[in-house]
């Protein structure tokens, strides 16, 4: 088999790294799968974002900037907010006190409601949130927070036993992304 760009070993080297070590638009920077043979629940009473835990670990997805400065990370798991109330899923760069992350230029922080339920109702949903400006191939970690709307509910996220891994995604973007501020 001969590929065509591929001449000499230098140029096999370059070849090599450019494509194995893809880290431009659409690579997967980090995968995170959490999972257990039991279920694995984290529930909020509180309106004040908060770390989501596995145990006693913080629930948290680590990458390396892409080279474009701007990622995206997905968060799938099950999710059971109260009767009639909201769910918020949010990021934090602080590992010490859950603060909002909020990226450099937007006009809002990555607290958001991601779910709502007229009864208690389970729902397999994924939450996403774009990281512009972040600097190329500096290493970030971000962990999840959870809150519920009404502190007069609860709102749950499981995954493990009978339910499906949560799964956390960081993702590269294309620098000329198109940020819409309304």
């Amino acid at each position: 088999m001969s590929i065509p760009e591929v001449s000499s070993r230098s140029r096999l080297l370059a070849f090599l790294q450019k494509h194995l070590n893809y880290r431009g638009p659409g690579a997967i920077l980090a995968y995170r799968r959490y999972t257990s043979s039991t279920t694995i629940t984290t529930e909020s009473t509180s309106t004040t974002m908060d770390y989501a835990l596995n145990g006693s670990d913080k629930v948290s997805i680590t990458f390396d900037a892409p080279d474009t400065g701007v990622a995206e990370i997905a968060c799938s798991v099950i999710a059971n907010p109260g009767n009639s109330d909201y769910g918020y899923l949010g990021l934090s760069d602080d590992e010490t006190t859950f603060s909002i992350y909020t990226p450099t230029g937007d006009p809002t922080n990555s607290a958001a409601i991601f779910y709502y339920a007229d009864e208690s109702d389970l729902e397999y949903m994924t939450a996403r949130w774009v990281l512009p400006r972040l600097t190329p191939n500096a290493s970030y970690t971000f962990y999840l927070g959870i809150a519920v709307h009404d502190a007069a509910h609860t709102f749950e996220i499981r995954w493990g036993g009978i339910y499906p891994s949560m799964m956390l995604a960081a993702t590269a973007l294309p620098e000329n992304i198109v940020l819409t501020n309304s």
